[in-house]
């Protein structure tokens, strides 16, 4: 009814589901990486997002609105950025579950409850693991925790369309290189400004600087708001702020590693007919939100999700990018210009 689905899952889909969000995950994750995301795909990976950061980092000193104690903190906060690309470095020890082929169902999921308990217990005088993973590596996913100030990329989004070790640099960049900048921006966004270097709850921003954020967000806020999804269905610029200006900082960060990847690599010629490799970087872009819904699922997205719907995460961002009517010769009352 909310969401248009025309029917139930099917069995071996909701078993997966039931193991990937259990402790059976990162287990199964060891085995999907092997083949899904290799070394030496995983150190590509690797070496994007530190470009991706570095990208960040040098474009901080050209934005004028930020005073130099504030964007010194900013460089701080980047710099101490832990990053979780793929999979863990190492991965943790099942010696202790005990599963049975011939147990049934309900028996085994008993037994993955109570190691999952005795997992968490055993921690609890310790001191904190920041290199534990919470999510399984085979998950579709990309995320921020503002504390403690980390990213976390599992293998299961390093894949096509996002990522391919074979495809241009144009379109790794526009891919996951944009996925990543996505999640770095995150972290000095409205909500992940709020947190330091160390993931502490803490004010670090001047009060200009806090101002000047605070009216650059609000042309956020009032240009997706006009967007309408359906008729009489707008998009909320208030509740979506956070995604929108990680959209648009993300697909920035990830054109300047980008222009800064090639200019070190030296000119590459067109991979694409009729599309030059700049060109591509935005097609890249677009072509991981190629996203098909049910009308009653556009409505309850909107009603329900932070993100902007999936073709103005695109139109919003690359409408707000002068390159891009540059590279695809926009006129000036151009709907993406």
């Amino acid at each position: 009814i909310l969401r248009g689905q025309q029917s139930v899952l099917t069995r071996d889909k909701i078993c997966l589901n039931a193991v990937n969000n259990s402790p059976l995950g990162i287990l199964l994750g060891k085995y999907f990486v092997a083949t899904a995301l290799p070394e030496q795909a995983k150190r590509d990976a690797v070496e994007i997002w530190d470009e991706i950061k570095s990208a960040f980092t040098n474009n901080l000193k050209n934005l004028d609105w930020l005073d130099t104690a504030t964007r010194e903190e900013a460089v701080k906060k980047a710099d101490a950025m832990i990053s979780k690309i793929g999979y863990p470095d190492s991965w943790p020890d099942f010696s202790g579950l005990n599963l049975g082929k011939d147990t049934n169902y309900a028996q085994n999921w008993l037994e993955v409850s109570r190691y999952g308990v005795q997992t968490e217990v055993s921690g609890y005088d310790k001191p904190v693991n920041p290199n534990r993973w919470f999510v399984a590596p085979q998950i579709v996913t990309a995320y921020n925790s503002m504390s403690p100030n980390e990213i976390v990329v599992p293998a299961g989004i390093i894949q096509t369309p996002y990522y391919y070790l074979s495809n241009p640099i144009a379109m790794r960049y526009g891919g996951i290189g944009t996925v990543y900048g996505h999640e770095l921006t995150h972290g000095f966004d409205n909500q992940g400004r709020n947190y330091d270097a160390s993931g502490k709850l803490h004010d670090w921003w001047s009060p200009t600087a806090a101002t000047n954020f605070d009216e650059k967000a609000q042309c956020f806020i009032d240009q997706y708001s006009k967007y309408e999804v359906q008729p009489g269905l707008f998009l909320n610029g208030s509740f979506t702020i956070g995604e929108n200006i990680a959209d648009n900082g993300g697909l920035y960060e990830a054109w300047l590693a980008y222009k800064s990847r090639i200019h070190s690599d030296g000119h590459k010629t067109s991979v694409v007919p009729e599309l030059t490799n700049n060109q591509l970087f935005f097609v890249a872009f677009a072509q991981i939100w190629c996203f098909k819904m049910t009308p009653e699922y556009e409505r309850y997205w909107v009603m329900t999700n932070s993100h902007s719907t999936p073709r103005y995460r695109v139109e919003g961002s690359v409408s707000n990018f002068p390159e891009f009517a540059t590279l695809f010769n926009c006129s000036s009352t151009a709907k993406l210009n």
